[in-house]
């Protein structure tokens, strides 16, 4: 049940900002339509919103931004909507998600988040037993953060490789563990 906490209280939020939508009618600002068009194949592909494209587009930026103090106006005046975000604060602050499960060999290997802390490399065994494979945090020093990125077990699940990040760079050292004791194996690329 309390997994199922979050995705209830979403979805009774958005049926209470609904509800309150309802009530009065949108007036944002229409996107207007142009008459373009490529050829592609002996097809004609319209294109109608091609003058939303380009990075600096000035008009498409006011579009959206009116668009957007529309929308945060008519959500501020939903009733409740103070009480639903501190809910929705409150449940994820609280919670643990575990993400990326991979069945390998007999045992499942997942990534365990919680609140403010990178994701923990985890392994549970047939008899349900959980464990640390790699905890980031035991890596980590105050002038450097790190990270997991991704891993593949083996087909046994006796071995798997991690991607770990450092820094908060894009290139990542990929580390071979054992999986029994969770020590690195000294093989890396």
């Amino acid at each position: 049940m309390r997994h199922r906490l979050p995705a209830v209280c979403l979805v009774l939020g958005a049926c209470a900002a609904v509800r309150a939508l309802a009530v009065e009618p949108l007036t944002a600002p229409a996107a207007r339509t142009v008459d373009a068009a490529d050829q592609a194949f002996g097809l004609r592909l319209p294109d109608p919103y091609r003058w939303m494209e380009g990075e600096h587009n000035a008009e498409f930026d006011a579009w959206l931004k009116a668009q957007g103090v529309l929308g945060r106006a008519r959500l501020d005046a939903t009733p409740r909507i103070g009480f639903w975000q501190e809910r929705l604060a409150q449940v994820a602050r609280s919670g643990v998600i575990n993400r990326l499960q991979q069945p390998m060999g007999g045992r499942l290997f997942f990534v365990r988040l919680r609140e403010g802390r990178e994701g923990v490399l985890m392994v549970r065994e047939t008899d349900g037993r959980e464990r640390v494979l790699l905890d980031p945090a035991t890596r980590a020093s105050a002038q450097l953060t790190v990270g997991l990125t991704n891993y593949s077990p083996s087909p046994d699940g006796t071995r798997i490789a991690v991607n770990v990040q450092r820094g908060g760079g894009e290139i990542t050292r990929v580390e071979l563990l054992e999986v029994a004791d969770g020590i690195p194996t000294g093989e890396a690329i």
